[in-house]
């Protein structure tokens, strides 16, 4: 569908140019006449005008390159849909483009990948007219406007039409294939508090070459992870086929990367059900992880500089799967809370096969209201008894220490248990803290809980239930159980 929206400003735009070359006509045919009433002074003077007056028009007009496309893919799971592009992105395609277009929301009834295909067929022929016009500098813009899933199902039906299968051969330093049109992905999202429009060229990521790695990667963590023993532990059989596992975690809280991974990794191993809705067919034998710091990769995403940072990532995954492997087309699992930008490049760029991992609480941030499924109570075990002990022996400075120890051991676990996504902080202090958390969020919560007790040695019971009371009689219960352990009502 054509929208024809602001046929009145067209319109404008077109007087505009119409009225500075009929300028620069008249000017070039009065001039004789101009240069004899005013002479040459006079004539250099209009001349000069006339070039403010160009060279504004020229400014004007520059940034009118290129169409842009506005795709609005719903999840079933959003209750209201997007009939219009938010504010920031039709005020940006108007400022940028001549000519721009709303396609969807489509019908939420069918899979993220048949209303990707629709997308894609139904706008197949302006990728076609971008690559026959690429001569002429005619960029093409997506403005990606959907849950990750979505975005990353787009990506790949979108690469269909970029013949992406023809991999090179014998050289895993190069991308899966040369992108030969100028084209760029664009989502709406919001972070700090602030709605902007963040954008990557997926020309310079896939044409880029992995001799940058050598360079700052623009990650601060990567860690490769056997899923393998994983399942070995846990008793699973192993799987019948190989499988990668893309891990990427936007750090927007310091030190919460490695819940992330854990979780992550145990849903890809098929070991935990703590929110990813992983398959059967999802299961991994091996996973790669990074972690990009909130600040810098969104600073980047707004300034257009974060094409490095992504191509690495995705060359780094490249590189691991066809030495593990050996082979460049072997599909991987994306888990991932990026925004919808990066998922749509992951999408176009991974094999054919390759898979975002839906999260069951896949949203912007967790909300805490009054209908909240859950209350769960974390509290410190014998830190009082502990304290108590040093100032009855009279060791000031140890009760300090060990008090000291025990809040910051609290906060650390309070900052990763909050990244679970759908788990709200409702209050904290000294050494408890009281969350709200949907009945979904639960499994992995516990899980995270569960990993923080082993890594940190901290101790700490944990009673949660439907409302405050009984979260707070499930805690006396933890604490009459042995401590360290999770109770529910």
């Amino acid at each position: 569908m054509k929208t024809k929206t602001f046929r009145f400003r067209y319109w404008v735009d077109d007087f505009e140019n119409f009225f500075f070359w009929f300028s620069v006509a008249f000017v070039a045919g009065a001039g004789p006449n101009i240069a004899d009433d005013w002479g040459s002074g006079g004539l250099v003077s209009v001349g000069v005008f006339m070039g403010i007056i160009a060279a504004l028009f020229w400014y004007k007009n520059k940034r009118k390159y290129g169409v842009g496309v506005y795709i609005s893919l719903p999840s079933k799971n959003d209750k209201t849909r997007e009939k219009y592009p938010p504010l920031s992105i039709r005020k940006t395609m108007d400022r940028s483009h001549r000519d721009w277009f709303i396609y969807g929301p489509d019908k939420l009834t069918n899979s993220e990948i048949e209303r990707a295909n629709w997308v894609i067929d139904t706008i197949g022929y302006r990728i076609e007219e971008a690559k026959t016009k690429n001569q002429e500098d005619h960029p093409l813009f997506f403005y990606i406007h959907s849950r990750l899933p979505e975005a990353f199902a787009v990506g790949q039906k979108a690469a269909i039409l970029w013949d992406r299968d023809v991999y090179p051969e014998e050289n895993y330093d190069s991308s899966w294939y040369a992108l030969d049109i100028d084209f760029r992905v664009r989502s709406f999202a919001r972070y700090n508090r602030s709605e902007r429009i963040y954008e990557l060229n997926l020309r310079e990521i896939f044409n880029g070459y992995s001799s940058e790695l050598n360079s700052d990667p623009g990650y601060r963590w990567f860690d490769n992870i056997d899923l393998k023993e994983i399942r070995s532990y846990r008793d699973l059989a192993p799987l019948k086929r190989s499988q990668l596992a893309v891990i990427l975690h936007i750090e927007h809280v310091e030190g919460s990367s490695r819940a992330f991974r854990d979780s992550a990794a145990l849903a890809s191993a098929g070991v935990a059900n703590n929110g990813y809705l992983v398959t059967g067919e999802d299961e991994c034998d091996e996973a790669v992880f990074f972690s990009v710091g909130a600040k810098q990769f969104f600073q980047k995403l707004q300034n257009g500089e974060a094409e490095s940072i992504v191509r690495n990532i995705l060359h780094t995954c490249q590189k691991y799967s066809a030495r593990v492997y050996g082979r460049q087309d072997n599909p991987v699992r994306l888990l991932t809370n990026a925004p919808s930008v990066f998922a749509f490049a992951a999408g176009a760029y991974f094999p054919m096969n390759s898979k975002l991992i839906r999260y069951s609480q896949d949203r912007d941030g967790p909300e805490y209201t009054e209908s909240s499924d859950l209350i769960a109570i974390i509290d410190g075990d014998d830190v009082g008894a502990q304290t108590e002990s040093s100032l009855l022996s009279r060791d000031l400075e140890t009760a300090v220490e060990w008090s000291n120890k025990a809040d910051k051991s609290l906060r650390n676990i309070v900052q990763k248990v909050i990244e679970v996504s759908g788990v709200y902080l409702v209050s904290s202090g000294g050494d408890s803290a009281i969350f709200a958390l949907p009945k979904s969020a639960l499994p992995v919560f516990l899980e995270t809980l569960e990993y923080l007790r082993e890594e940190t040695g901290f101790r700490v019971s944990c009673g949660y239930g439907a409302d405050s009371r009984e979260a707070f009689v499930s805690l006396r219960i933890a604490k009459n159980s042995g401590k360290n352990v999770s109770i529910g009502a």
